[in-house]
């Protein structure tokens, strides 16, 4: 099974695929970043096209793991 994941820990945002990491940023913007807030399934215009998610899981983590 594939799995796709995002860790967002204030600023440090993390996304695997497969748990290998993708990509690593650090979001530099200062008092632009919600503390809270809807989350959402993005889709990119195009053709037409069928989206689906299965097993989408939310996990609030501990502040003070580093994990």
């Amino acid at each position: 099974m594939d799995s796709y994941s995002i860790i967002a820990r204030g600023p440090e945002i993390t996304l695997k695929i497969n748990d290998i990491v993708m990509c690593q940023v650090t979001d530099q913007q200062a008092g632009m970043t919600a503390k809270d807030g809807v989350i959402a399934l993005q889709m990119h215009p195009g053709p037409p096209m069928k989206v689906q998610f299965k097993n989408l899981r939310i996990k609030l983590l501990d502040p003070n793991s580093t994990n």
